[in-house]
């Protein structure tokens, strides 16, 4: 049960580091960005026969509060839909590979993404990534949360992760 207890608060801790003032001071960086996403048209979907989804958006643009996170970027999910008695999706979650580029370098990385539709469209619209920087950006991370995948909050860090050692048994 301690084994548990630490990891959970391990877990807890790291998530209050990557996005809390107090986390990006302890982390020698951090530069808070803001900011909104949108998709271009010719996003496009391919499910498999497994019920797998893939879905590709080129051309998303970023427009973020820090320059070093506003560019074009391409994020492809693989996920799975769940579909209503109608034939209509009622949800998805997937997971993201991102890449996002702009004149002085580059962020690639993973992430989530879940989204729930009711009649009127989404209701819930999510996503999470952790970038690692390229080129000029190279030795940053940054952490970034979207709802509705519009509205983007997140921290640029030192380093390739935010990691904490947990404490010995």
């Amino acid at each position: 049960m301690r084994a548990i207890k630490s990891t959970t608060i391990s877990i807890l801790a790291v998530g209050l580091l990557a996005g809390s003032a107090v986390g990006v001071a302890a982390q020698d960086s951090g530069a808070m960005v803001t900011g909104t996403v949108e998709y271009a048209e010719g996003t496009y979907f391919d499910t498999g026969s497994d019920g797998a989804v893939t879905s590709s958006s080129p051309g998303v643009i970023f427009s973020m509060s820090d320059p070093r996170l506003s560019g074009t970027a391409e994020i492809t999910t693989y996920g799975v839909q769940a579909m209503g008695g109608d034939g209509f999706i009622e949800a998805g979650f997937g997971t993201d590979v991102i890449t996002l580029q702009n004149d002085d370098g580059a962020w690639s990385g993973v992430g989530t993404s879940a989204l729930v539709l009711d009649e009127q469209g989404p209701s819930v619209m999510e996503a999470t990534w952790h970038l690692t920087g390229e080129g000029a950006y190279d030795g940053l991370s940054a952490y970034l949360g979207a709802v509705f995948q519009a509205e983007v909050t997140g921290v640029i860090v030192q380093g390739t992760s935010a990691t904490m050692e947990l404490p010995a048994e």
